[in-house]
């Protein structure tokens, strides 16, 4: 085994320690760069939000989509994902809109598409940003209701967050139609604890927590501290 010194680089993200100051940044300008020049958005006007509405519905029965349109589409969401995975959670709801039609997008989804891109055109230098303290793991949750203007399930997202950084983010359609808010609010949170859980154990398994409460969930209508 051979020490290579401090980690800078790794699966396409920048690391950048600053020691004095307790801070670490990870960040993807390099990779968002060269995807934002592979669809030719570099040299765009930037976006504000990387969604301008939700007014996404599917594609009329037997709509084929040219190929060409396809396989742009899939390949820009595949290098979107990969970001949005990496250390942008502020696209997580955006990419899970547009993901849902990866197999039969048509040009106003490609809109779509681009508007994300447009947005990280403007902010491809933010980090996430880790600091000390505090370590208290941290969860904000939240679900609208029947977004889905298709078939009327909502969508629900958390951001997990420790030391001031997020670590844990998702935003999903959810698995059932809610019939009122307060449910799938409740769907929204149930999500979000099980991933305290796992988050939890594995905190314990890194010796970084102890075995006290899992975490502080926030919520639009409850705020629960688990077990």
């Amino acid at each position: 085994m051979t020490d290579l010194g401090p980690c800078s680089y790794y699966l396409g993200m920048l690391v950048t320690r600053d020691r004095p100051n307790h801070t670490l940044c990870l960040g993807q300008r390099g990779y968002m760069e060269k995807v934002l020049r592979d669809f030719s958005i570099w040299e765009s006007n930037p976006m504000d939000t990387p969604m301008a509405r939700n007014d996404l519905v599917k594609a009329p029965k037997g709509y084929q989509p040219p190929k060409d349109l396809q396989a742009t589409f899939q390949s820009a969401v595949r290098s979107l994902i990969y970001a949005m995975l990496g250390t942008r959670p502020d696209i997580a709801y955006a990419i899970s809109m547009v993901s849902r039609f990866v197999s039969n997008p048509d040009k106003s989804y490609w809109q779509a598409v681009k508007c994300i891109l447009r947005y990280l055109q403007g902010m491809v230098d933010a980090d996430l940003v880790y600091q000390r303290p505090p370590t208290q793991l941290e969860d904000y949750t939240d679900a609208d209701w029947a977004g889905d203007k298709d078939t009327q399930p909502s969508t629900s997202g958390f951001v997990f967050s420790i030391g001031s950084g997020a670590i844990s983010w998702s935003s999903k359609c959810q698995p059932m139609v809610a019939l009122f808010t307060c449910e799938a609010e409740y769907i929204g949170q149930t999500q979000a604890t099980k991933e305290a859980i796992w988050l939890k154990s594995l905190l314990v398994e890194l010796g970084t927590e102890d075995d006290g409460p899992s975490a502080t969930i926030f919520t639009t209508i409850i705020r629960v501290l688990l077990p």
